[in-house]
């Protein structure tokens, strides 16, 4: 809702999970590397995730819920709105690793 559409270029490239890894891979080295490659393409500013306002997209880490491996997520104001195995979660933002203003 707003902001570049950061998944023009891959959208409808990929079925399943092992090929979306792959478009992934193309992009860095995981999921938070092509983040970074996509939002500084699109021009988008980064800032630190303490600076994160509602609607920034975040990088999370957390071993517990996250298994340990990057997820995308969405600022909520003092959470982060991420989908994982378990479905659409609130997390603290202390998880946040990256964060870029949209």
């Amino acid at each position: 809702m707003g902001g570049p559409d950061l998944g023009r270029d891959w959208r409808g490239t990929y079925d399943g999970e092992a090929d979306a890894r792959g478009v992934i891979e193309s992009y860095g080295q995981d999921l938070e590397a092509a983040c970074a490659e996509v939002c500084q393409a699109a021009g988008m500013q980064e800032v630190q995730p303490a600076l994160a306002q509602r609607g920034d997209l975040l990088v999370l880490r957390d071993r517990a819920l996250l298994r340990g491996v990057p997820a995308l997520a969405i600022c909520n104001g003092a959470t982060a709105m991420t989908v994982t195995h378990r479905g659409l979660i609130a997390m603290p933002m202390r998880v946040a690793v990256r964060a870029w203003v949209v």
